[in-house]
């Protein structure tokens, strides 16, 4: 009987159980991988590199409850050391992996110590995966206070340095052709793989039957990588044409930008319209998706989004819901407005507002077709069996 190859996968997220976009994302790597392969997710929140469960056939997670939840900077280093030195010795004394694979942090220690331990000290196969450029999701200095400035300089420092390890890897894995293209001055070897889906639990479901439009947004709640401000804006020029509707959000959220929202949309008295969900289970969030008229991704055209791609859009493809979207990134390499998606022709309020009149005036019919043939993209691009063999021989052979 042959030895099936063993791949650990690497991250400060909850693997397999979070429900994050990098969590998701790995969840179906392993997946893909696990019919020929053993695939390990080992998370540093967890105290003990030990007492694995076979979560499905071939997938193996730790089998304890989150433990470690530290915020102190110098802790952390500490703690990413340890967490370093105990795998690549657990590894080399009793586990003997065939290749790592290592999600990426902002807390850039954890990745560096791991490279440092287990690619340079140990010589192992790790490969790295790559899904945004850290660098250009640095905010500039609007308070120019001395402990600002000095955060600031220290992230501009650490984003610049990283990508000069990336060289060493066996190889980089990109979410986009974009991002790859800007790899490739560092590591000639690339494996693309896009936003992932799973395409074997699709199906057209039938969305609200109530005469209110219901709009959803689900995803990290960040007015500077999203664009939300202007798309609620949007939404206050469209109350003034059509008012039977509703805009409904949930996820985490980025420092104060919850308030900042809010705030806009007490002043323009649509409490009663726009509500914040919280930070809603995965599978709640799948159920909120399929059963609302309309789900939207209004990022803007940053250099961030230019270089990411949002994993949401895969899991909004299959939902059987039509989406509302921009044209960020590579997003027209997969999606055409009025065939499998409605386009915003900008990332304006104003641009918001024309697309979402041009929406409701089409009729339920229409609607349905266009999220049919985003499930149609989703099947062709995104399912994440489409990538096990090809992912197989870049890991392994």
């Amino acid at each position: 009987m042959i030895e099936k190859n063993k791949l650990i996968i690497l991250s400060d997220m909850n693997l397999w159980y979070g429900n994050t976009a990098g969590v998701i994302r790995m969840k179906y790597y392993a997946k893909a991988l696990s019919s020929e392969n053993k695939v390990y997710l080992i998370s540093n929140k967890k105290s003990v590199i030990a007492n694995f469960i076979e979560v499905e056939k071939n997938i193996f997670v730790q089998n304890e409850e989150l433990s470690k939840t530290e915020s102190n900077k110098i802790t952390k280093i500490k703690n990413n050391i340890i967490f370093a030195r105990e795998i690549e010795k657990w590894n080399k004394e009793k586990f003997h992996a065939d290749s790592f694979l290592i999600y990426p942090s902002t807390d850039t220690s954890f990745e560096f110590f791991l490279f440092l331990f287990l690619k340079i000290f140990s010589k192992n196969k790790v490969y790295y995966e790559l899904n945004e450029i850290r660098k250009f999701s640095i905010e500039k200095v609007k308070v120019f206070t001395i402990k600002k400035i000095i955060g600031y300089l220290y992230n501009v420092l650490k984003y610049n340095i990283i990508p000069y390890t990336w060289s060493a890897y066996n190889g980089l894995i990109c979410i986009n052709k974009n991002i790859a293209h800007y790899a490739k001055k560092y590591n000639k070897k690339i494996f693309i793989i896009p936003i992932l889906s799973d395409n074997e639990v699709v199906n057209l479901t039938q969305n609200s039957k109530s005469n209110e439009f219901t709009i959803f947004f689900s995803g990290y709640i960040s007015i500077r990588k999203e664009n939300l401000e202007e798309f609620i804006y949007g939404l206050v020029l469209f109350d003034s044409v059509y008012q039977n509707w509703k805009f409904e959000f949930c996820g985490p959220v980025e420092g104060d930008d919850l308030i900042i929202l809010h705030k806009i949309i007490k002043e323009n008295k649509l409490d009663n319209k726009i509500s914040y969900l919280g930070n809603l289970p995965h599978d709640k969030v799948i159920i909120k998706q399929k059963l609302c008229n309309l789900l939207v991704l209004p990022r803007a055209n940053t250099k961030q989004n230019f270089y990411g791609f949002s994993t949401k859009l895969a899991e909004y493809a299959v939902s059987g819901t039509p989406m509302l979207i921009t044209k960020t990134g590579v997003v027209t390499d997969f999606f055409t407005d009025e065939m499998n998606c409605f386009l915003s022709d900008g990332y304006s309020r104003i641009n918001f507002f024309n697309s979402l009149k041009k929406i409701i005036s089409l009729n339920e019919v229409k609607r349905r077709e266009i999220a049919s043939n985003a499930i149609d993209v989703a099947k062709k691009y995104f399912y994440y069996q489409n990538y096990s063999e090809e992912l197989d021989k870049f890991l392994f052979k």
